[in-house]
């Protein structure tokens, strides 16, 4: 056996050695040796001549596709393959000369003008990936003879290897893994924005006293002291509060000496009245002023006694700082704070006009209070303001109320946290694009 007919065999046995397109790529670009002697050796992968992919480049470990060399070696490689097309034998050899001007353009750097292309075409005649040798002078017949041999075991090789197996390896192969996932990504998110879902939004909340009974000053004065404290239990007739009582007990004790001057002038007036006929003529008036100043005295006695203000209910206390009411002058019927029933209470929500949307009453709420995230509170929305107000986070917004489903667990009078109301149901689309729509809407009109 000849030494060209021994190497053949040689490189087909150790063909069938390769379990991989990859290995198959790099034994192609580099045993390729034993038969010919060339300057460089490429070798890719493609789909039909695109999406080329090099596999290999002799006399080089590492590749990187980003690298400009490579990106204008993929360039080089599809415009060479399109013109290749025009011949139905897969071999070619080409000078540099022979070539069109676009491809000579854009010839790779240190790459010989003397080429060997050989494509890999399955049996639907498509090309999977192919070589091409470069060198100094173009081979001899023999040496042609020998590579158009064993190019037929390269081409039963690579077709054995880097035939797709699964449906999605032919769909991958075919059209590419990258523009498969974005195509499947945009058909997706596009059928995603047809879901009906129920509308939603956010909204600051707090859990308050339902009915509270309002407790009010009586009268005008100041205010002396406190007697309970926030969040504090009180029965019926337990002192809250009281005022100032010295300016009501001076003129408590002016009117009674006054009482007493005119009972005496009075009695004066009786016992004289018999012989100065002036006097008993004042006896009628002097009864008049004794029942004004009865009146002044049981007045006072009253304001003095509604001074001591007591709890009308039972229930718990609800006020801010009970520090800031000492010494504070207040008016007649001024809040100072609430009696609530611990039990019966209800859900304060301030949805900002920014974020309104449309519900209605009975509409779902679910309250996140800051001190337990993980148990909502089911509620229902019981109404909702007409006209907006400003809150103390100075944000324009409306007061909403919601009553608290039954068999809930009752949650602390003060507590915060946030409430999410549940709308109408709406595409994904609208729910997501929604402000944007309305803030360009309200930019521009359209």
């Amino acid at each position: 056996m000849n030494q060209p007919l021994a190497n053949l065999l040689s490189l087909q046995q150790e063909l069938r050695e390769q379990i991989n397109i990859n290995e198959l790529a790099f034994f192609i670009s580099h045993q390729t040796r034993t038969i010919m002697n060339y300057q460089r050796a490429i070798v890719w992968s493609s789909n039909n001549n695109k999406h080329i992919s090099i596999r290999s480049i002799s006399g080089r470990i590492q590749l990187n596709k980003y690298s400009p060399y490579q990106q204008n070696l993929n360039k080089f490689l599809t415009l060479l393959g399109n013109s290749n097309k025009q011949y139905k034998k897969c071999s070619q050899n080409f000078s540099k000369t022979e070539l069109p001007q676009e491809i000579q353009d854009i010839w790779p750097q240190h790459l010989p003008e003397n080429l060997i292309y050989n494509r890999f075409d399955n049996t639907e005649n498509e090309t999977t990936g192919g070589y091409l040798i470069a060198k100094d002078q173009l081979p001899t017949e023999h040496e042609t003879k020998q590579l158009e041999w064993l190019s037929e075991a390269y081409n039963y090789s690579w077709q054995s290897l880097i035939k797709p197996k699964t449906f999605f390896a032919k769909l991958t192969h075919n059209f590419g893994l990258k523009k498969i996932i974005v195509t499947s990504s945009v058909i997706l998110i596009l059928a995603l924005m047809f879901i009906r879902i129920p509308q939603s939004v956010l909204a600051p909340a707090v859990i308050t006293a339902k009915n509270p009974y309002v407790v009010t000053t009586p009268m005008e004065g100041v205010i002396k002291i406190i007697n309970v404290k926030p969040d504090q239990k009180v029965q019926p007739n337990q002192l809250l509060f009281s005022m100032e009582k010295r300016d009501l007990r001076n003129a408590n004790e002016l009117a009674k000496r006054e009482l007493s001057t005119a009972l005496a002038r009075y009695k004066k007036a009786v016992h004289t009245g018999f012989k100065d006929i002036k006097n008993r003529a004042n006896i009628n008036i002097l009864k008049s002023e004794i029942k004004e100043k009865e009146l002044e005295v049981n007045y006072t006695d009253s304001l003095i006694l509604k001074s001591n203000i007591t709890s009308p209910t039972s229930g718990i206390v609800i006020i801010d700082d009970p520090e800031k009411w000492i010494g504070k002058p207040v008016a007649t019927g001024e809040k100072i704070l609430e009696i609530a029933n611990s039990e019966q209470i209800e859900i304060e929500i301030f949805l900002p006009v920014s974020d309104a949307i449309n519900f209605k009453a009975d509409d779902s709420v679910k309250l996140f209070l800051n001190a337990a995230p993980l148990s909502p509170i089911q509620a229902k929305v019981a109404y909702a303001s007409f006209d907006a107000a400003i809150t103390s986070e100075q944000i324009l917004a409306y007061r909403v109320i919601a009553d608290i489903d039954a068999d809930q667990a009752l949650a602390r009078i003060g507590s915060q946290g946030t409430a999410k109301i549940m709308g109408k149901n709406v595409s994904l689309f609208y729910y997501v694009f929604r402000k944007p729509i309305t803030t360009l809407r309200q930019s521009i009109g359209w």
